[in-house]
């Protein structure tokens, strides 16, 4: 409960922005140039520290408060080691350069320096020799400290393990209910006997002072309650003001954050008197105390949650509903949802109940195996109740009007599949004994649901507020225009980019809380994934099946986390800015390929190979790539160089030997090239590298046109200038800069040959010079330039063969009649 508590209060930060400033402990005064710094009365003080902690964690039965409380002591030591080397670097780096500047001693039979040299020469290495000394001895501190640090989150990863994994008696067992009914009354009797005793004596030793300022609060909470809350929720809820206008995606998830901490501030308050009440009487410090605490801290939890699932699902008020289901939908999950809530919050005070009185086994045992059935039966029935009354599908669906499924859809889809897992997970690890495993997932179940719902809120108002609010045409944008001066290109940019920010440290806060309630902090995030249930070592190396499951959900994770990144980098901000096309690929492929290396990389390490054993094994394997992957390797780098150097780019119209194409997208291993055609071409990417490319549009997208005509040879050659530079000039795709040149090239007995030169866009060459050729053929004939017909050449293969056949047709049957 404790762990949910601290989850609780970061949840709650996280929806009310809180600014934390961390406290370090002030660093010593720098000593005077030439004296040594007081750095080892600190560091003498934080060695009798460690030398403590190391001890602490060589006893036997630690539980995880007293780990955390080791815990929360190492954060000192660091920081102080810490700012001791940042405090004798620079010292050490001026005692050096003090040194160097003196120069070494004189050998033998070199000149003798003066005492007064000397004397600051030695001066100098004593400083430097205490000054190391002392950079030594807190960087082994730092080591100690590590070490004991790594040492409590093994300690804390094996408690968590044997706590889940304890196995006890079936829920179903036979023995364990007739055990828990014998147990009933004794545990009635002796709840009852605890109250009344630890009351009686908390009545009897409270003065009368105390005793009326713990009436007086509880006087104000029950007389107050109801006009705060009616205050609260009529007069400052968005939700009750009546309006008929659809409310915007931001006004829905503001609305339900403006709920949800509407509905927790006076819970809160209450919880707040209560404990402050029974700290007073002098009951909080026991065990009836503890009782008390997990009831009271339940009130702001349980409403909190209760305002976040109204906020999401909004039964009663479609309009206003941020979940984009359907209102049947809402109207199942709703219901479900808080009776889910509650069962679970009435487990956990039954179980701090039975801790309370020191319960039996099976007392315990049947107080969480009972909740986490509840609630894995409300959840199947919900599921069964959705499934039945979805929908069923068109037996002849009309394939040409098909909706195309959207995201949503598969979302749904999803969930419903992990809803039914985690019903069987349930389920199976009560009736097989494993009861704190199932109350586990029970309540994680709950915890994620909240996380994910407040986090989708944040990220909704993230959006809304930063991406879009900063739009040229929003209000917000055109404010800090007018205020700061800065164009509308910038501002939307500077929104963009405040988003990735802020969504980046939203999800990982978020990352963080869902791990809360496996006993992690934000500080073992990282070395969290590599807790493993069972395993054993090869090598050093510890090998698992939970280890190596991890470590694919962790590559998975960060493979998907970076895709996303990606997906925002392309589709969200390359598109506002002013670069091309061909760099904005370059840069989200060189995302992509870089989050898939470090994804890899972090999945490996979560498997126990460190950074060493992974470079062995790469260098084990660099023979073989050497061998039979230099082809695949070679492309590899010539990739890298293409995206690097970029001598082609998306969207380049290029020539690689009997083929022309656009580069359509570039990959580290090959080039997608589209043909006229409409084919594609894979080419290796080292051909473009060790071969000759033609790029059209490396420089410019500039294109020439070269049109050759021939003319009778009695034209005007002016005229023949003039039509082509008018046709030329009159077509509104030629640029006017590079002018447009008619070249006379040739003239022979049967033609005058001219050429007409002009550029163009590369995208429209072939329509323009069509374009041209029909306007110069209309414009000659309507000017008379007749241009003479190609000349037929006969090519003689024979000439032999010729002039006998001409002989036989001479004195064949024929030829006298001819004569």
């Amino acid at each position: 409960m404790k762990t949910l508590i601290s989850a609780f209060l970061a949840l709650m930060l996280l929806a009310m922005p809180t600014t934390v400033l961390a406290q370090r402990p002030p660093a010593a005064v720098s000593a005077p140039a030439g004296q040594a710094a007081p750095a080892r009365p600190d560091i003498e003080q934080m060695r009798q520290s460690m030398t403590n902690i190391e001890a602490q964690l060589q006893r036997e039965q630690l539980v995880d408060s007293e780990l955390e409380r080791l815990r929360e002591r190492l954060r000192p030591i660091f920081d102080g080691v810490e700012a001791i080397i940042q405090r004798e670097t620079p010292r050490l780096d001026e005692i050096n350069a003090r040194l160097e500047k003196i120069g070494p001693a004189p050998k033998d039979k070199e000149p003798a320096e003066s005492p007064e040299v000397a004397k600051s020469r030695a001066e100098q290495e004593a400083i430097k020799k205490e000054i190391d000394e002392t950079i030594r001895v807190a960087k082994l501190m730092q080591v100690r400290a590590e070490q004991a640090q790594t040492a409590i989150i093994d300690l804390r990863r094996r408690l968590f393990t044997r706590e889940i994994l304890t196995r006890t008696e079936s829920i179903a067992s036979p023995w364990l209910w007739s055990d828990v009914v014998q147990s009933i009354p004794d545990v009635i009797s002796s709840f009852t006997a605890l109250v009344h005793f630890r009351m009686r004596m908390a009545f009897a030793n409270v003065d009368t002072g105390d005793l009326i300022s713990a009436l007086g609060l509880l006087a104000i909470m029950i007389v107050g309650y109801w006009p705060a809350r009616r205050i609260l929720l009529k007069k400052l809820d968005i939700w009750s003001r009546d309006t008929t206008e659809t409310p915007t995606r931001l006004a829905k998830a503001a609305g339900a954050l403006r709920g949800m901490l509407l509905r927790t501030v006076l819970p809160l308050v209450v919880a707040i008197m209560l404990l402050t009440a029974i700290r007073i009487l002098g009951i909080g410090s026991d065990r009836l105390g503890e009782f008390l605490k997990t009831v009271f801290v339940s009130f702001p939890l349980i409403a909190m949650l209760r305002g976040l699932l109204v906020g999401v699902v909004q039964p009663q008020r479609p309009a206003w509903r941020v979940a984009q289901i359907e209102q049947r939908t809402a109207s199942l999950l709703f219901p479900a949802m808080w009776s889910m809530i509650l069962v679970v919050f009435i487990g956990k005070i039954a179980e701090a109940a039975s801790q309370f009185i020191s319960a039996s086994l099976p007392i315990t045992v049947a107080a969480k195996g009972l909740t986490a059935l509840l609630s894995a039966l409300i959840l199947v029935l919900t599921l069964r109740k959705l499934d039945a009354d979805a929908p069923a599908p068109s037996p002849t669906p009309d394939t040409s009007d098909l909706p195309v499924e959207h995201a949503g859809h598969t979302t749904a889809i999803v969930l419903k599949v992990m809803g039914w897992f985690v019903c069987l997970a349930i389920v199976g690890s009560a009736l097989l004994g494993y009861i704190s495993l199932a109350a586990f997932l029970n309540d994680q179940v709950i915890w994620l649901l909240a996380v994910g719902g407040l986090l989708a809120l944040l990220l909704i108002l993230t959006d809304e507020v930063l991406v879009k609010g900063t739009n040229g045409d929003s209000a917000l944008s055109q404010r800090i225009r007018a205020s700061t001066g800065i164009g509308v290109k910038s501002i939307q940019q500077i929104g963009i980019l405040s988003s990735g920010v802020v969504r980046f440290l939203l999800l990982a806060a978020g990352g963080s809380l869902a791990l809360a309630p496996f006993g992690v902090n934000s500080g073992d995030v990282i070395g969290s994934f590599r807790a493993a249930l069972f395993g054993f070592q090869i090598g050093g190396v510890t090998v698992s099946i939970f280890s190596i499951i991890l470590a694919i959900g962790v590559f998975v994770a960060l493979v998907l986390i970076f895709r996303s990144i990606q997906g925002w980098v392309k589709h969200t901000y390359l598109p506002a800015t002013s670069l091309d096309s061909g760099l904005q690929n370059s840069i989200t492929t060189v995302i992509g390929y870089l989050g898939f290396v470090l994804s890899a990389i972090l999945a490996m390490s979560y498997l126990g190979l460190s950074m060493d054993r992974i470079a062995i094994i790469a260098g084990a394997l660099s023979v073989g790539i050497g061998f039979g992957l230099q082809s695949i390797v070679g492309n590899f780098v010539s990739g890298l160089i293409l995206l690097w150097e970029r001598p082609i780019k998306v969207g380049d119209l290029i020539v690689i030997g009997p083929d022309t194409g656009r580069v359509r997208n570039i990959n580290v291993r090959s080039t997608e090239i589209e043909t006229a055609d409409r084919s594609s071409l894979i080419v290796p990417n080292a051909e473009f590298i060790t071969g000759r490319v033609k790029n059209m549009m490396h420089a410019n997208r500039i294109a020439r046109i070269v049109i050759p005509l021939s003319v009778a040879p009695d034209a005007d050659p002016h005229v023949v200038r003039d039509v082509l530079l008018k046709a030329a000039n009159a077509h509104q795709e030629v640029m006017s800069s590079p002018v447009s040149t008619v070249l006379f090239l040739d003239v022979t007995s049967s033609s005058l040959n001219f050429e007409l030169r002009c550029f163009v866009d590369i995208d429209s060459q072939i329509s323009v010079r069509s374009d041209l050729m029909f306007e110069i053929y209309r414009m000659m004939r309507e000017k008379a330039l007749i241009i003479p017909p190609p000349r037929e050449i006969t090519a003689l293969e024979d000439i032999q063969g010729l002039v006998e056949t001409i002989a036989n047709r001479s004195t064949g049957p024929n030829a006298d009649a001819k004569k």
